[in-house]
Protein backbone atom coordinates (compact mmCIF):
# COMPACT_ATOMS: atom_id res chain seq x y z
CA UNK A 1 0.00 0.00 0.00
CA UNK A 2 1.54 3.39 -0.96
CA UNK A 3 2.22 5.99 1.71
CA UNK A 4 -0.29 8.84 1.98
CA UNK A 5 1.18 12.04 0.52
CA UNK A 6 1.06 13.85 3.87
CA UNK A 7 3.22 11.15 5.52
CA UNK A 8 5.93 10.87 2.88
CA UNK A 9 8.06 13.80 4.10
CA UNK A 10 7.77 12.59 7.71
CA UNK A 11 8.74 9.00 7.02
CA UNK A 12 11.39 9.70 4.42
CA UNK A 13 13.21 12.28 6.55
CA UNK A 14 16.64 12.90 5.03
CA UNK A 15 15.62 11.21 1.79
CA UNK A 16 12.86 13.79 1.17
CA UNK A 17 15.18 15.95 -0.96
CA UNK A 18 15.65 13.06 -3.35
CA UNK A 19 11.89 12.53 -3.58
CA UNK A 20 10.96 16.22 -4.01
CA UNK A 21 10.12 16.11 -7.72
CA UNK A 22 7.88 13.01 -7.57
CA UNK A 23 6.21 14.34 -4.43
CA UNK A 24 5.55 17.67 -6.17
CA UNK A 25 4.11 15.83 -9.17
CA UNK A 26 1.85 13.77 -6.90
CA UNK A 27 0.59 16.94 -5.19
CA UNK A 28 -0.21 18.48 -8.58
CA UNK A 29 -1.92 15.29 -9.76
CA UNK A 30 -4.05 15.27 -6.59
CA UNK A 31 -4.90 18.97 -6.98
CA UNK A 32 -5.95 18.58 -10.63
CA UNK A 33 -8.01 15.49 -9.81
CA UNK A 34 -9.95 17.38 -7.11
CA UNK A 35 -10.33 20.64 -9.03
CA UNK A 36 -11.58 19.30 -12.36
CA UNK A 37 -15.24 18.61 -12.97
CA UNK A 38 -18.50 20.49 -12.77
CA UNK A 39 -19.58 22.11 -9.52
CA UNK A 40 -22.64 24.06 -8.39
CA UNK A 41 -23.92 26.08 -5.45
CA UNK A 42 -27.54 24.97 -6.09
CA UNK A 43 -27.91 23.38 -2.66
CA UNK A 44 -26.59 26.48 -0.91
CA UNK A 45 -28.94 28.68 -2.97
CA UNK A 46 -31.93 26.51 -1.98
CA UNK A 47 -30.99 26.74 1.72
CA UNK A 48 -30.15 30.45 1.81
CA UNK A 49 -32.06 33.03 -0.27
CA UNK A 50 -29.08 35.43 -0.14
CA UNK A 51 -27.29 33.23 -2.67
CA UNK A 52 -27.94 32.45 -6.30
CA UNK A 53 -26.86 29.30 -8.09
CA UNK A 54 -23.39 29.48 -9.62
CA UNK A 55 -21.97 26.74 -11.83
CA UNK A 56 -18.28 26.06 -12.52
CA UNK A 57 -16.82 23.80 -15.15
CA UNK A 58 -13.09 23.05 -14.91
CA UNK A 59 -11.21 20.78 -17.30
CA UNK A 60 -7.58 19.97 -17.96
CA UNK A 61 -6.72 21.10 -21.49
CA UNK A 62 -2.95 20.56 -21.68
CA UNK A 63 -0.30 18.65 -19.77
CA UNK A 64 3.43 19.19 -20.14
CA UNK A 65 5.92 16.53 -19.09
CA UNK A 66 8.98 17.66 -17.18
CA UNK A 67 11.21 18.01 -20.24
CA UNK A 68 8.76 20.38 -21.98
CA UNK A 69 8.15 22.38 -18.79
CA UNK A 70 11.72 23.69 -18.91
CA UNK A 71 10.97 25.54 -22.15
CA UNK A 72 8.20 27.52 -20.43
CA UNK A 73 10.39 29.04 -17.69
CA UNK A 74 9.41 26.39 -15.14
CA UNK A 75 12.16 24.56 -13.28
CA UNK A 76 13.23 21.50 -15.27
CA UNK A 77 11.92 19.06 -12.66
CA UNK A 78 8.50 20.74 -12.34
CA UNK A 79 5.48 19.26 -14.09
CA UNK A 80 3.06 21.78 -15.63
CA UNK A 81 -0.70 21.35 -16.04
CA UNK A 82 -3.19 23.66 -17.73
CA UNK A 83 -6.85 24.08 -16.72
CA UNK A 84 -9.72 25.87 -18.44
CA UNK A 85 -12.38 27.32 -16.12
CA UNK A 86 -15.82 28.53 -17.07
CA UNK A 87 -18.15 30.08 -14.48
CA UNK A 88 -21.87 30.66 -14.95
CA UNK A 89 -24.81 32.02 -13.03
CA UNK A 90 -27.88 29.78 -13.40
CA UNK A 91 -29.97 30.67 -16.48
CA UNK A 92 -27.34 33.15 -17.79
CA UNK A 93 -26.84 33.43 -21.54
CA UNK A 94 -23.03 33.47 -21.20
CA UNK A 95 -20.43 32.67 -18.53
CA UNK A 96 -19.30 35.52 -16.28
CA UNK A 97 -15.72 34.25 -16.24
CA UNK A 98 -13.50 32.15 -18.50
CA UNK A 99 -9.77 31.66 -18.07
CA UNK A 100 -6.83 29.37 -18.52
CA UNK A 101 -4.67 28.55 -15.49
CA UNK A 102 -1.09 27.27 -15.67
CA UNK A 103 -0.23 25.18 -12.62
CA UNK A 104 3.34 24.31 -11.70
CA UNK A 105 4.31 21.86 -8.98
CA UNK A 106 7.13 23.47 -7.00
CA UNK A 107 9.83 21.28 -5.40
CA UNK A 108 8.62 22.25 -1.90
CA UNK A 109 5.18 20.74 -2.57
CA UNK A 110 3.37 24.02 -3.25
CA UNK A 111 1.55 24.79 -6.47
CA UNK A 112 2.09 28.03 -8.37
CA UNK A 113 -0.73 29.30 -10.57
CA UNK A 114 -0.59 31.83 -13.40
CA UNK A 115 -3.91 32.84 -14.95
CA UNK A 116 -4.51 33.86 -18.57
CA UNK A 117 -7.40 35.78 -20.12
CA UNK A 118 -8.89 34.62 -23.42
CA UNK A 119 -9.23 36.77 -26.52
CA UNK A 120 -12.80 36.59 -27.77
CA UNK A 121 -13.88 34.38 -24.87
CA UNK A 122 -17.28 33.68 -26.46
CA UNK A 123 -15.44 31.43 -28.95
CA UNK A 124 -14.50 29.10 -26.10
CA UNK A 125 -17.85 28.70 -24.36
CA UNK A 126 -18.20 25.00 -23.63
CA UNK A 127 -14.44 24.44 -24.07
CA UNK A 128 -14.41 22.30 -20.93
CA UNK A 129 -16.30 19.58 -22.84
CA UNK A 130 -13.75 18.94 -25.59
CA UNK A 131 -9.95 19.23 -25.26
CA UNK A 132 -9.55 19.23 -29.04
CA UNK A 133 -10.78 22.84 -29.20
CA UNK A 134 -7.52 23.88 -27.46
CA UNK A 135 -5.15 22.12 -29.85
CA UNK A 136 -4.03 25.24 -31.75
CA UNK A 137 -4.18 27.78 -28.93
CA UNK A 138 -0.92 29.55 -28.01
CA UNK A 139 -0.16 31.82 -25.07
CA UNK A 140 1.57 35.17 -25.09
CA UNK A 141 2.16 37.80 -22.45
CA UNK A 142 1.12 41.40 -22.95
CA UNK A 143 2.62 44.31 -21.02
CA UNK A 144 -0.55 44.81 -18.94
CA UNK A 145 -1.90 41.30 -18.45
CA UNK A 146 -1.38 37.74 -19.41
CA UNK A 147 -3.57 36.70 -22.30
CA UNK A 148 -4.01 33.67 -24.47
CA UNK A 149 -3.47 34.62 -28.10
CA UNK A 150 -3.59 32.82 -31.43
CA UNK A 151 -6.45 30.58 -30.33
Amino acid sequence: MPLPHCLRPLLLGGVSLLAAAPLAADVLDDYVRVQTGSFTTARQARLDARYETAIWHVAEIWQQPRDVAAATAAPAASPVRWLYSESWMKDAKAPYMQRISRLVAEPDGTISVRRYALPEPQRFIGGWQDRRSWRNCRLARSHRSRAATSC
